[in-house]
């Protein structure tokens, strides 16, 4: 059974198989241009390579409210995208159709398949009808002035929920690949903070084998040495623990802070 508006026929969400296949590759391919746009932001940020992972969905939801229709494009690593139809949005968008030919698929109006399978390039062009809420969703039921869309996505990390900002503006498929704002509260060493949030032993681990700070006299030049650091790192020669302290780099320099003096008789 499909809602009609007007003279067109919105088909119900189980018999939008079709539309979901065809909207499918558009999403993928928006999807793999924010990666790349994501990946290349983050290794200019932080002048070495970072690679994010964004994958995308494409879902047809029936909304609550009687005559609304969702399209909801899922990209699991950050956030929801939604875009909501509402029926005078709809009516506009389906204007666009007006003259076209309904196909020949037995007779059936497919003026709902032709409108989902267009709607991620049109939907920038009637942005005047969008705005965006608090999470993370664009919803066609207000209007406002052209270009004001922002999309609001988040990336996590292990213990960090960090925001990003894009602002859409008539080609939807230009402004997600090429246009990235960042959060006001977002820089440099906020996002470092999250993303090298390490806990920390007090050793150098080479290897396969397991060295004590206070003998890195027996490494070998060629040897690769990974260290890990935390607020009570301990520092030791032999068996002895010297004093403990946190560990940390500054100006390219390998600082060690005393936070406990260790008393010994020897």
């Amino acid at each position: 059974m499909g809602q009609l508006f007007k003279e067109y026929q919105i088909v119900a969400t189980e018999s939008l198989g079709l539309a979901h296949r065809r909207l499918l590759p558009t999403v993928a391919k928006l999807a793999r241009k924010m990666q790349v746009n994501l990946n290349n932001t983050l290794s200019t940020l932080f002048n070495t390579a970072i690679e994010t992972e964004i994958e995308a969905l494409v879902q047809q939801l029936v909304g609550e409210q009687p005559g609304t229709v969702y399209t909801s494009v899922d990209i699991s690593t950050t956030s929801t995208l939604t875009l909501a139809i509402c029926e005078d949005a709809l009516n506009q968008l389906t204007d666009l159709y007006f003259n076209e030919p309904a196909g020949a698929s037995n007779g059936v109006n497919n003026t709902a398949l032709r409108l989902f399978d267009r709607l991620a390039k049109h939907v920038a062009e009637q942005s005047q009808l969008l705005h965006s809420d608090k999470k993370s969703k664009i919803v066609a039921t207000k209007k406002l002035a052209p270009q004001s869309i922002v999309l609001q996505f988040t990336l996590i990390t292990t213990d960090q929920k960090i925001p990003f900002k894009v602002i859409l503006n008539q080609n939807i498929e230009q402004t997600l690949v090429k246009s990235y704002l960042p959060h006001p509260l977002i820089d440099k060493a906020s996002i470092e903070k999250s993303l090298l949030s390490v806990e920390v032993e007090g050793y150098v681990t080479m290897m396969s084998r397991t060295l004590k700070l206070g003998d890195i006299s027996s490494l070998n030049i060629g040897d690769v040495i990974s260290m890990e650091m935390h607020d009570h790192a301990f520092f030791s020669i032999g068996d002895t623990t010297v004093f403990r302290g946190k560990i940390s780099t500054q100006n390219e320099r390998l600082l060690f802070t005393v936070n406990d003096q260790q008393e010994n008789d020897q």
